[in-house]
């Protein structure tokens, strides 16, 4: 039997691959084998872990909304891994239930916006153009800005101020590439 875990740190990627085999019927033997694998982080990135204060809200809580937004289809486990997770935040339960409102609304308007932009991307390409990424990037940022002024309007001030400071905390664990002028 082969398990192959990877594990991802800062810098490191920890291979641990764990072979265990029968040396006689009842005893079995494990042998671990570790090794460590430098990533190569790309001139122009920003590490939140060193300069947070580089990475624009505004992409903060793109990241932020991706990864704990879940469709309103989304199965009770995962409702309650976001449940269980945004209430790390700390917001009351009025706070909350509308954080996840907003969050439900957010994946709907962004699973639209990639279609539209990827369908818009493939037309331009067909055509033989480039793409204007740049323009995108402004469209989704504007959807993002879109969605934190609602909370804003949403949530009490003490709840949107719990959120701010969760969003400016996880920004220590954000690594964002930027787009060289050209």
């Amino acid at each position: 039997m082969l398990v192959k875990l990877i594990k991802l740190s800062f810098l490191t990627v920890s291979l641990t691959f764990e072979v265990a085999f029968a040396i006689c019927p009842n005893v079995y033997a494990q042998q671990a084998i570790t090794t460590q694998t430098q990533i190569v982080v790309p001139p122009g990135t920003i590490d939140g872990a060193k300069t947070p204060d580089q990475i624009p809200d505004v992409v903060a809580y793109r990241l932020f909304f991706v990864s704990v937004a879940v469709p309103p289809s989304a199965t009770a486990d995962k409702q309650e891994r976001q449940r269980t997770y945004l209430a790390r935040i700390g917001l009351g339960d009025p706070d909350l239930a509308a954080l996840i409102a907003k969050l439900t609304d957010f994946y709907a308007q962004y699973a639209d916006f990639r279609k539209r932009e990827n369908d818009a991307a493939d037309q331009t390409r067909a055509k033989g153009m480039p793409v204007d990424v740049r323009a995108s990037v402004v469209r989704r940022d504007a959807l993002v800005q879109s969605i934190r002024n609602e909370l804003k309007s949403a949530l009490t001030p003490a709840g949107m101020e719990l959120l701010d400071a969760h969003v400016q905390r996880e920004k220590q664990g954000m690594k964002i590439l930027t787009i060289p002028n050209s």
